[in-house]
């Protein structure tokens, strides 16, 4: 089964969100106090996802600090393994309650799901339309995932994994269809579309394993991306299972 691949690979942080935000306000606690005001350092332990907070209310109003005080500028990755505080998270688990965004399916708005998969793409968790009982790959006609950021990036990814659940169709015909990952801004105009780059399965053939789609902008405007895998007529159709999904986040 072919390896995830470093084509294209987006840069990542390795530790929680929250400590992200944690270590860069309170590391070297007396330069920052001699720079900021308490009220600032207030500001900046109140994104502390641990906290009691209204879903989706974070990081709005933007922060408005200074720019040559606190400045965050990383790539936070969610692997759909483990929370923001680095807990395990469990097969059926609700992706938006673990991560803190508005993670759902545009068809019937349903939830997106942390799965467990062994089917040869990986031994980790990724996220799904389906819950447990049924094989977290899905293309579009069951639906996708749709991702609303707490603040506008310009930079997205994720890895997908393509899949065709009959490996030998009856038509030994290629499916063309492919993951593919939409980005739109805050009114819902579609700003760019990206697809997964390397083979599909088709025939006897399982295709190029995980390989990553990302979406860059010259702007901060992608405010919700979609992932799904295409729809086509194929009696056999690809769908497509997905992990670590990153985004460009930057404060202020």
């Amino acid at each position: 089964m072919p390896a995830r691949t470093n084509k294209n690979a987006a840069p990542v942080v390795s530790t929680p969100f929250s400590r992200v935000l944690q270590s860069a306000a309170s590391s070297n606690r007396a330069a920052l106090d001699a720079k900021m005001t308490k009220e600032v350092i207030r500001t900046a332990l109140a994104l502390d996802p641990v906290r009691a907070e209204t879903l989706g209310a974070r990081f709005r109003p933007p922060v408005k600090l200074d720019p040559d005080k606190l400045r965050i500028d990383t790539w936070v990755r969610m692997d759909f393994d483990l929370d923001l505080d680095g807990k395990p998270l469990g097969d059926g688990t609700l992706a938006s309650d673990a991560y803190g965004l508005s993670m759902s399916n545009p068809v019937g708005n349903g939830p997106a799901y942390v799965r467990a998969t062994t089917f040869g793409t990986s031994t980790t968790n990724v996220v799904s339309i389906h819950p447990q009982g049924v094989y977290p790959a899905f293309y579009a006609k069951e639906g996708a995932i749709d991702v609303v950021f707490d603040r506008p990036t310009d930079s997205v990814s994720v890895d997908a994994y393509p899949i065709n659940t009959t490996q030998c169709p009856e038509t030994l015909t290629f499916c063309p269809s492919r993951p593919y990952m939409e980005a739109y801004d805050a009114q819902g105009a579609l700003l760019a579309k990206a697809l997964y780059p390397g083979n599909v399965p088709f025939s006897f053939s399982m295709g190029d394993g995980w390989q990553t789609i990302r979406i860059d902008r010259t702007s901060r405007d992608i405010s919700r991306i979609r992932i799904s895998c295409q729809q086509c007529g194929c009696t056999t159709p690809n769908k497509a299972v997905f992990d670590n999904l990153s985004d460009h986040f930057q404060l202020p």
